[in-house]
């Protein structure tokens, strides 16, 4: 097959698994599933901190950064992004960093007040995304919280900033931990989602509430005991980790307070501009009914199902797709010699980078870590000029494999090989 020709289909298939619900086999649990409670090293979180502040989000762009330290303490911070750098991206870069530039007493209220002058899109395209499986995951909890194996010990141990917790949402003498919890989520779903159980409008919502509990319940030792004896594994670290990337809107300003005030001013950054999107879209050759129906297999396990299937496929099928090269390649491929190796993103790599990124790494002998991200498919992945062909083949056949595990799995049949 033509290199044009891979592309068009990894974006064919990537637009139907994107599009169909998500896989919850056992065997596809991601690294922000499995290693939530394993701790970042300090310059991937502080990275990942400055990833998120600096994003607008409006269009789901990712933003990465990575950075290289000197040995008299200058740091450089090189930031890449998914799509085309518009002059809002670089406005929202440099007026954050002329706050981190000069700390002062009210660090974090500066922090906080810069973000929230450019970070909005991305803001409620954060709350859009726990509103969708909220409704259904606080359903679920309280059954899960009758079970006698979900115990709750003293609220001081359950939840990261228990004091603060109590402060803002004060708990009634004798109520047990237990039902304390369950109301702290309760009030999430209240005020996230309308009566009608859509998302409220960002104005509609008091930021700094939800922020601040979808920090706090996202690290609580519930989910914790939840993801280990729990048999809906994927579900609930997805819900995990949606609430924790909206808490961070919360816990980036601490983190990036702590940190710029040690680099206190010593530090310059720059954009990659050497690798823009992709001056012409793909056109899609075949339909989301031609590319489902092509396995033979598939035709025949899930044939009562594939009309339901087809129509969800569909909704979001682009006949043209404009591809990228994703910024966390970018950054590795344009990395010198002395770069830390670590990128902080925004949103996290899609699957086709994780993919590349570990061939990389075994290749090139290299150990870049990335932040963790739930591995989703994204349709606008661009193939990099110096991949190998061996790579090319790699990420097309696990492509194909998730796509039509993806379609299997919609239809109940849980066994597809």
């Amino acid at each position: 097959m033509s290199p044009s020709g891979t592309s068009t289909q990894l974006a064919e298939h990537l637009q139907v698994a994107k599009g169909l619900p998500p896989i919850t086999k056992r065997q596809w649990l991601p690294g922000a599933i499995t290693e939530q409670d394993i701790p970042l090293p300090e310059d991937l979180k502080l990275l990942e901190d400055l990833a998120v502040a600096v994003a607008i989000g409006g269009d789901n762009r990712d933003v990465a950064i990575t950075m290289e330290k000197a040995t008299d303490g200058v740091h450089h911070f090189t930031l890449a992004i998914k799509g085309r750098l518009s002059r809002d991206d670089e406005d929202a870069a440099r007026r954050l960093f002329e706050v981190l530039r000069m700390p002062r007493e009210d660090f974090p209220n500066q922090i906080r007040s810069v973000v929230r002058s450019y970070a909005n899109p991305g803001m409620e395209t954060a709350i859009r995304v726990v509103a969708e499986p909220l409704d259904e995951f606080v359903i679920k909890l309280d059954y899960w919280l009758e079970n006698d194996s979900i115990r709750c010990g003293n609220i001081k141990n359950e939840l990261p900033s228990s004091d603060e917790v109590l402060a803002r949402f004060p708990k009634p003498e004798g109520v047990p931990v237990k039902e304390y919890i369950a109301s702290l989520w309760n009030t999430l779903r209240a005020s996230i989602l309308d009566e009608n159980g859509s998302a409220r409008q960002l104005s509609q919502i008091n930021t700094d509430n939800v922020f601040f509990l979808a920090a706090q319940l996202s690290g609580s030792r519930v989910f914790r005991r939840l993801f280990k004896g729990n048999m809906e594994k994927q579900f609930v670290g997805s819900v995990r980790y949606k609430l924790a990337t909206l808490g961070r809107y919360w816990t980036c300003v601490s983190g990036l307070a702590h940190g710029f005030r040690l680099i206190d001013g010593r530090f310059d950054y720059s954009w990659v501009r050497e690798m823009q999107p992709l001056e012409n879209a793909l056109k899609m050759t075949r339909c989301p009914r031609d590319i489902i129906q092509s396995n033979q297999q598939i035709r025949m396990a899930c044939r009562r199902q594939l009309p339901y299937l087809i129509e969800l496929a569909t909704k979001q099928y682009k006949e043209d797709v404009a591809l990228s090269i994703h910024p966390e390649i970018q950054l590795i491929l344009n990395a010198e010699s002395d770069t830390a190796p670590y990128i902080g993103s925004s949103t996290g790599t899609c699957f086709c980078c994780k993919l590349w990124i570990d061939d990389y790494n075994k290749r090139m002998g290299a150990k870049w870590e990335m932040s963790r991200s739930l591995e989703q498919p994204d349709e606008t992945w661009g193939v990099p000029g110096q991949s190998s062909d061996d790579v090319v083949k790699i990420i097309d056949h696990e492509v194909t494999e998730m796509m039509f595990t993806a379609v299997a799995h919609g239809a109940g049949v849980l066994e597809y090989n």
